[in-house]
């Protein structure tokens, strides 16, 4: 019935969002679209607490791949 529509809904969510951190790897256009992107992902965070594994590992994935860039680039040494 219903219920399992709505359970079999929820879980294929879930799989969307465990895609994140794949969708924002080594991703170029961030820059240009965290505004709109980051607003968003900050209230699936705060509302959905089911959704805070793949945001958090979609956000480390972005800064670590940020600090490698920077390392790399010898710019801003103080925050690598």
């Amino acid at each position: 019935g219903r219920t399992a529509l709505a359970h079999s809904c929820h879980v294929l969510e879930l799989q969307v969002w465990a895609t994140l951190p794949a969708f924002v790897s080594w991703s170029r256009d961030l820059p240009q679209v965290w505004a709109s992107v980051g607003k968003e992902m900050g209230g699936a965070f705060t509302q959905r607490p089911d959704l805070q594994g793949p945001i958090c590992a979609a956000l480390e994935r972005v800064a670590l791949q940020a600090r490698r860039v920077l390392k790399a680039s010898g710019e801003h040494p103080e925050l690598v």
